[in-house]
């Protein structure tokens, strides 16, 4: 038996037994995910320890949004970069068949083939680098991780590995100034991107306002503090900003988590309180083919099943329904660029700019009057919920169009489109950017004023767990 070893935060003790992989000491699994964060060509090492006759490793990545991103090695061997037209890499479906590495679904699984001589017997370091920011992303996750042998079997046992548990999680600085300038800090701190430089908008302009959906999807301590040093605030400064948000009064369920596509279907969902729906199934509700959708739908295939499946009368309930497409995690629900740096501050604010408003209340102004019915009125429990929710939706889709034409939201020009192109943005980049935007402030408020599971309450034909809205949004 030999001693544990330590690596940073990541550890493990395993026995080495007739060249078999046994775990020894359930006091020492390694922690998942390993979070490969920081600054450009930042490492993070674990250490495992087997009899020298792996093949390849086969990983499950969080955030591999393009190539060169990561690489890894085993021991003193080369790095292997994880790239969709290397060799080494083997991409699983249907990962691959969305785009694969920078493709469609946001955590992807592969095979990365090690040459024959990099495994050694006994001790084997596994280290993952974060090669260089596209000037967007601060890092990776990696989320499983084992060693395969050559007819493709995984060597390291499941008891190994242990998840991280968010309900331990502490403020790195407990104290209630920290805590109150890291409140501070995310209203009002002045903001930097590569492309951009200073920002107009704050932490509180992309995301919930309070910071509730870092609370409620269980962004660790480190995610926060490297976001922030991202966007020139100082260790300490994300240091207090993530004290802030561990002191949150606000519900969030362990299967909420960065990579876990919010609101993926799942059988049983309607099962769970209204505040888990917007955790999701998890990734592992995502079914490998088309063909797998078929039990769910058809039961066992008996002619009185399909016959209730086909009944036109009868419903289906997509929140339950598992599909094989992996939903945008909440990293791709924040605009990359806030709509307030995209127009520029004053065209955003100036609700006297009429080639702005079209005689509407601007996008940030509805929004604000949104939430004060929500703060002040107790809306969710009124019977104009719908309604109120509805003009948010309209007033933004009207106010980046061109009121003079049927479809304002599907226009590719008009006043404010113009603008957006003035300064370096496509229509489709001001269009994703406000929808975004205008997503993440509808979960802000539905979500966190217990409004999901109120329509049914005003409308008999409403779902049981629904955004209230009759415009397009995400729901």
């Amino acid at each position: 038996m030999t001693d544990a070893t330590h690596i940073g935060p990541h550890a493990c003790r395993v026995v080495l037994l007739f060249s078999q992989l046994m775990f020894c000491d359930a006091a020492w699994p390694m922690v998942l995910p390993i979070e490969v964060m920081g600054p450009d060509g930042v490492v993070e090492t674990v250490t495992i320890l087997h009899g020298g006759s792996g093949d390849a490793l086969w990983l499950r990545v969080h955030n591999l949004s393009y190539d060169d991103k990561a690489s890894v090695r085993i021991n003193q061997g080369d790095w292997i970069d994880l790239r969709n037209d290397n060799d080494r890499v083997a991409i699983a479906e249907p990962d691959n068949s969305y785009g694969g590495i920078g493709g469609g679904f946001s955590t992807i699984r592969l095979r990365v083939d090690v040459p024959d001589e990099d495994f050694v017997e006994g001790e084997n370091q596994v280290q993952f680098r974060f090669n260089a920011s596209d000037g967007v992303s601060s890092g990776y996750r990696i989320l499983e991780l084992n060693v395969l042998d050559r007819g493709g079997e995984r060597i390291l046992p499941e008891s190994l590995f242990e998840d991280d548990d968010p309900a331990l999680w502490e403020p790195p600085l407990p104290g209630a100034a920290d805590i109150e300038a890291g409140r501070e800090l995310w209203m009002n701190a002045d903001l930097r991107t590569p492309k951009i430089g200073v920002l107009q908008a704050k932490c509180a302009s992309c995301h919930s306002v309070t910071g509730s959906d870092l609370k409620y999807y269980n962004f660790s301590n480190k995610a926060i503090i490297t976001r922030a040093v991202f966007h020139s605030l100082t260790e300490r400064e994300g240091e207090q900003i993530a004290s802030y948000i561990r002191s949150l009064d606000y519900y969030a369920p362990v299967q909420a988590r960065p990579w876990n596509p919010p609101y993926q279907p799942a059988p049983g969902m309607d099962d769970r309180p209204v505040d888990e729906w917007a955790a999701g199934g998890g990734l592992d509700a995502v079914l490998e083919n088309d063909e797998a959708m078929l039990p769910y739908l058809f039961g066992d295939g008996s002619r009185q099943a399909i016959d209730a499946a086909t009944d036109i009368r009868s419903d289906l309930n997509l929140r339950e329904m598992p599909v094989a497409v992996q939903f945008p995690d909440w990293r791709l629900w924040l605009p990359r660029t806030h709509p307030m740096d995209l127009w520029g501050v004053e065209f955003w604010e100036n609700s006297e700019n009429t080639a702005a408003r079209f005689d509407f209340l601007n996008a940030r102004d509805s929004y604000n009057r949104l939430r004060d019915q929500f703060e002040n009125d107790d809306l969710a429990n009124k019977a104009n919920l719908i309604d109120r929710v509805e003009q948010f939706s309209r007033e933004v889709m009207w106010w980046v169009g061109d009121a003079r034409s049927g479809h304002p939201w599907t226009d590719l020009a008009g006043p404010t489109i113009d603008v957006a192109k003035a300064n370096g943005f496509s229509a489709e980049e001001a269009k994703l950017a406000l929808s975004r935007w205008h997503a993440v402030k509808l979960w802000e408020l539905l979500h966190g004023f217990d409004a999901e599971d109120r329509a049914a309450h005003i409308r008999p034909t409403a779902e049981v767990y629904q955004w209230p809205n009759n415009q397009f949004s995400v729901f």
